[in-house]
């Protein structure tokens, strides 16, 4: 897991204690959507985050997202483009700024 603050603060490294299953490997999906970001957006403003960065979102093959198919729809496992307009709405509301990583 990565994180920093938007001031520009470094990036910091955290490792996971352990997979959610023993199989679980480079290709697993740990779950997790945006609707979910959407319900955390309180508690992540009271810990003093600033900015949301999102690995691609958009439909693609892989967990990684990289290899994008259609940058126009959000993929369905983040819960597809409704999820997307929820999060950009619920997220302006609370003075966070949002960026997201996509390969062109």
């Amino acid at each position: 897991m990565y994180y920093h603050h938007a001031a520009g603060h470094d990036i910091v490294r955290k490792e996971w204690d352990e997979p959610l299953t023993p199989q679980a490997g480079g290709s697993t999906f740990y779950g997790g959507c945006l609707n979910g970001i959407c319900e955390k957006l309180p508690y992540l403003k009271k810990l003093g985050v600033t900015a949301l960065y999102l690995n691609p979102v958009f439909t693609a093959p892989s967990v990684h997202k990289y290899d994008t198919e259609d940058y126009r729809h959000v993929d369905p496992q983040f819960g597809g483009d409704r999820a997307l307009l929820r999060l950009r709405r619920e997220n302006a509301s609370t003075g966070h700024e949002a960026g997201a990583g996509w390969r062109v």
